[in-house]
């Protein structure tokens, strides 16, 4: 079956068949070509009078061929790829390895020439420190490894070099290192043209021919069924597997769940809440907390403000300028809370407008708030400081 000559395809054609295929991907388009051409050969004189004739299955058939092998020619490249990736690998550290034994060497060389004292030699060990120097670090990519493994093999042909790494492995040093050398530029020659940007865009392409013309197949089914009253010719080619919802026939049914108790009418009502009982308060009148002092010593009414928790404590408010207030229940901690408040609030004389406001209120007793009387020690601001 002859292939295809994708060249002939216009460039927005090829655009948007690009697109689509690398939307939907190869699998999907492979399963798709599979299942139309197996329907096409029952429906196809059907389809061809409906739009999809003998020219357009026969280009989905080599379509559907041509993407099976630009696959396989795209593992193969992969695998050749990854293949020389682990090459690389192995003689960059390889290249890594002689790189330390060269700097051993050297460095042994180096001090026996020291040891000589002659100038010459003193020369040729300046030499040796001069390139160790530079070249201490080990570099991280394959080219400037192999810039520094140039320049160790150039000192090593130097002939005091020679002489001095004679008995110290220098012959074997050379030969290893320009094999080594020559491995490295190697593998970085090879992992340049490491790429499969061309066989993918050739599979996308492929898949989304496929796929317009699985599209094309779809809309001229679709007309034959509502012409020949069959919607079975419809549904054998369906476009589910673009959507990744076609029907699994080995998947086992989902049980069903059981349906769960509903709860009684008892246990689903709502239980009533509680509320805890305010502990009971000795509240002390205004009048008699202007004439307790905060600090020791005699002090005046009119230089002691009035507690203002126990102002706010009064159950009962009068009417101020023809409004009325609500009635305010405080608990034993905002009570002591705000009596520790008054303690930092600055000193009022009786004339002022602040004490008069304040001083109009009454305290309401525990009884009349609701609370029962309480027996255990007093929560006013006296007994409170007398702790």
């Amino acid at each position: 079956m002859p292939l295809l000559d994708l060249s002939t395809l216009a460039p927005d054609v090829r655009d948007t068949c690009i697109r689509a295929g690398q939307h939907a991907g190869p699998h999907a388009a492979l399963a798709l070509a599979d299942q139309h051409l197996h329907a096409l050969q029952v429906h196809a004189p059907a389809l061809a009078l409906h739009g999809f004739g003998a020219g357009d299955a026969a280009q989905l058939a080599d379509a559907h061929e041509t993407l099976q092998r630009a696959l396989s020619d795209r593992g193969t490249v992969r695998g050749r790829n990854h293949a020389t990736t682990a090459g690389h690998a192995l003689a960059f550290t390889r290249a890594r390895h002689e790189r330390q034994r060269a700097r051993a060497v050297l460095h042994a060389a180096s001090h026996a020439l020291r040891a000589e004292g002659t100038e010459a030699a003193l020369a040729t060990a300046h030499r040796i420190s001069g390139l160790l120097v530079t070249t201490r670090r080990c570099p991280r990519e394959d080219l400037d490894l192999a810039l520094q493994l140039g320049a160790v093999g150039k000192l090593l042909e130097v002939p005091a070099v020679v002489v001095a790494t004679e008995s110290r492995g220098g012959a074997h040093l050379r030969a290893d290192l320009a094999e080594t050398l020559a491995a490295l530029h190697g593998s970085i020659d090879a992992r340049a043209g490491r790429s499969t940007l061309t066989e993918t865009e050739q599979v996308r392409l492929l898949a989304g021919l496929v796929i317009t013309l699985a599209r094309i197949a779809r809309r001229a089914a679709v007309a034959a069924s509502r012409h020949l009253g069959s919607p079975a010719l419809a549904a054998l080619f369906h476009l589910r597997a673009l959507r990744g919802r076609g029907p699994s026939t080995h998947a086992a049914p989902s049980p069903s769940p059981s349906p769960s108790p509903s709860p009684s009418p008892s246990e689903s009502a709502p239980r009533p809440v509680q509320a805890e009982p305010s502990p009971s308060l000795s509240i002390q009148p205004p009048a008699q907390l202007l004439a307790q002092p905060r600090t020791p010593g005699p002090v005046s009414p009119e230089t002691s403000g009035p507690n203002v928790a126990q102002v706010l404590s009064s159950a009962q408010v009068p009417a101020l300028s023809g409004t009325s207030v609500p009635s305010v229940t405080l608990s034993q901690r905002s009570m002591s809370a705000a009596n520790v408040f008054c303690l930092s609030l600055p000193r009022r004389s009786a004339s002022d407008p602040m004490t008069r406001f304040i001083g109009g209120f009454s305290a309401q007793p525990p009884s009349a708030a609701g609370l029962a009387p309480r027996t255990g020690s007093p929560t006013s601001l006296p007994a409170i400081l007398a702790r």
